[in-house]
């Protein structure tokens, strides 16, 4: 647990160097964060990972509704859908967890080109330079 929580607060701390947004982002609606996770199976998405995220979010000052959240239920072409809709909404950073670590390769592609910082989070990206 310990060591989970420590991932996220590094993770946090990335995305808030890695953002454009003001130091209050809850006032800048363009500063938005996509968290993109790869499955429900594992009960800790849900239970820990998320609520810890979104409450590291809030005491950063970060508007939970500038939030894009997905979970792709284990499927990487639902996961690559979550996130060109995530771009497609304006997400300005990306946290990946991939469901498929090779086909995330494309995700991450996308967002660079994009000009969207990706971070992976808990498992690597294969063969992408965008992350």
């Amino acid at each position: 647990m310990l060591k989970r929580t420590i991932q996220l607060i590094t993770i946090l701390s990335l995305v808030s160097a890695l953002t454009a947004c003001s130091p209050r982002p809850s006032s800048d609606a363009s500063c938005k964060i996509a968290l993109l996770l790869p499955e429900t199976k594992t009960a800790r998405y849900e239970t820990q990972d998320l609520p810890n995220f979104k409450h590291r979010l809030t005491e950063l000052g970060f508007n939970e509704q500038h939030l894009i959240y997905n979970n792709a239920n284990q499927d990487a072409a639902t996961q690559q859908q979550q996130a060109e809709a995530a771009l497609t909404n304006g997400a300005t950073v990306m946290v990946l967890d991939p469901v498929d670590s090779n086909a995330a390769a494309k995700i991450a592609d996308l967002a660079k080109s994009k000009h969207v910082p990706v971070i992976s989070y808990d498992r690597l990206i294969n063969g992408s330079d965008g992350v």
